[in-house]
């Protein structure tokens, strides 16, 4: 095995997703015969790709809750009597119990894949994007002012 560089083995791994070809769509030459200002361009590149995934923030999951949740289950069953059933039982239950009200006003919950110290919930919304906003409103830091 030979010593590549991380560049050129992002420059190979391009290679191979295209079959060697350039985005002009003509075949693209070995790493070696690559102009300097080519490879140097690789180099940043790659060196901007691992400091931007390094400093990224944690990972957030946002998934549907209450009605939403229920009606993407209904909306992937491939049996639609029993979907019906599965969908009209659960909004029942919902609006039987006491919660109610945030069984048809939740939307979407975002929470960190780790939970920092002093985050006391996640952020919620009636859009994905909402509930990351929440989420990102709401301060990490006991103490800390909420942007």
């Amino acid at each position: 095995m030979t010593d590549q560089t991380p560049a050129e083995i992002a420059y190979q791994s391009y290679g191979n997703t295209t079959g060697n070809r350039n985005f002009l769509g003509q075949p693209m030459p070995v790493w070696d015969a690559l102009p300097h200002v080519i490879q140097l361009a690789w180099q940043n590149a790659v060196a901007d790709a691992i400091v931007a995934s390094a400093t990224t923030p944690r990972e957030v999951d946002v998934y549907p809750v209450g009605l939403f949740a229920d009606i993407k289950t209904w909306a992937g069953e491939p049996d639609r009597r029993a979907a019906w059933r599965r969908l009209l039982r659960d909004a029942r239950r919902g609006l039987r119990r006491m919660t109610w009200r945030r069984y048809l006003t939740a939307g979407f919950l975002a929470e960190p894949g780790v939970w920092p110290d002093g985050l006391a919930r996640g952020g919620s919304g009636w859009t994905r994007g909402r509930a990351l906003r929440d989420l990102q409103r709401r301060p990490s830091v006991p103490g800390e002012v909420a942007r």
